[in-house]
């Protein structure tokens, strides 16, 4: 199966490490969150993820507002695609991830994202917090517009609430007919 951005397309979704202080702590906390459904020593490995928009443009999330990031930036990535998007789900995924351009980036996610950590709460339990939450993390970048597009990532309705290392997973453990 093909996760690398070969063949990538308008719509796909891409994941990347991410770099610096955010990234290292959005790993952590996502190690800690999934490990037991890992081996003993597994760690995250996506912090930081982008709805492909076509060219050199990929959508990504980061503090202040989401924005255009060139392509080059997630050339470590990897990629749904080998995910059966129809052309009209991609044209939906895109235009829904064009008027997100500029929308706030969602900090407040991040409470949610320690709380799940430290086990005290799961996002399905605090689904209900974030429901009118309109600001966007680069993970619900990508979640809010599958939505969109009749692709439910998970059993919440709150995009901010989907991670990286999530969508990562989702790419590694999905049998797309390949």
């Amino acid at each position: 199966m093909d996760i690398t951005l070969n063949n990538l397309q308008p719509g796909n979704y891409i994941v990347v490490p991410g770099g610096g202080f955010v990234g290292k702590i959005i790993r952590y906390a996502e190690t800690e969150m999934y490990k037991a459904d890992h081996p003993v020593g597994w760690k995250a490995w996506a912090g930081h993820a982008g709805i492909y928009l076509g060219g050199d443009t990929v959508l990504g999330g980061t503090f202040p507002r989401a924005r255009l990031e060139p392509l080059s930036y997630y050339y470590a990535g990897r990629a749904n695609t080998a995910e059966p998007l129809t052309s009209y789900q991609r044209e939906v995924i895109v235009a829904r991830a064009v008027q997100l351009i500029n929308v706030r980036y969602d900090i407040w996610a991040y409470p949610a994202l320690v709380v799940a950590m430290l086990h005290v709460a799961t996002f399905k339990e605090l689904d209900k917090l974030y429901t009118n939450d309109r600001w966007r993390d680069c993970s619900a970048l990508v979640a809010d517009p599958y939505d969109k597009a009749g692709i439910g990532l998970l059993d919440i309705k709150v995009p901010n609430l989907v991670t990286p290392e999530f969508l990562y997973q989702r790419i590694l453990t999905q049998n797309w007919g390949h």
